[in-house]
């Protein structure tokens, strides 16, 4: 895998706080009684530490079954679903329908027109480009022949 999830807890039904990518390393601190999660130090976790689910990662000296248990921090608890009643009796509760946004359409784009240039009759118009290129190539030529008459004496 190119990265793991880093989670609050040793399960996935913690929050994950971040990710490790692949290379990246990170001090192991103990693990789970079963060995399936590893605690490390993570910046930006609960404590500064957080869970790394054992199989995807490798440890650089030692076996994870050589770290120190630790006791499981407490299953998050998820709130129940609303019932509907309000105080434990009575009517239940209705759910006022709310329209949602329209959609609005983007202004047109307008695209713009450029008039040909004008140009005045009569005059100098320009350089063609051909000519300073011609010019330098032969007198680049002209000192390479130089140079190789100058080696062969």
């Amino acid at each position: 895998a190119d990265q793991v999830n880093i989670r609050a807890g040793p399960g996935t039904v913690y929050d994950q706080v971040g990710v490790l990518v692949a290379g990246q390393t990170a001090p192991a601190l103990g693990r789970s009684s079963d060995s399936s999660w590893v605690l490390i130090r993570y910046v930006g976790g609960p404590n500064n530490e957080a869970w790394v689910y054992a199989p995807l990662v490798a440890m650089r000296a030692g076996k994870i079954s050589d770290l120190k248990v630790i006791q499981l921090p407490p299953t998050p608890t998820v709130p129940p679903p609303p019932t509907g009643e309000a105080g434990g009796g009575g009517a239940p509760a209705t759910v006022t329908p709310t329209r949602l946004p329209t959609f609005t359409p983007a202004p047109a784009v307008v695209q713009p027109t450029f008039a040909p240039a004008q140009t005045t009759g009569g005059g100098f118009t320009g350089f063609p480009p051909a000519i300073p290129i011609l010019f330098f190539f032969v007198v680049g030529l002209g000192a390479g022949i130089v140079a190789i008459l100058r080696q062969r004496s």
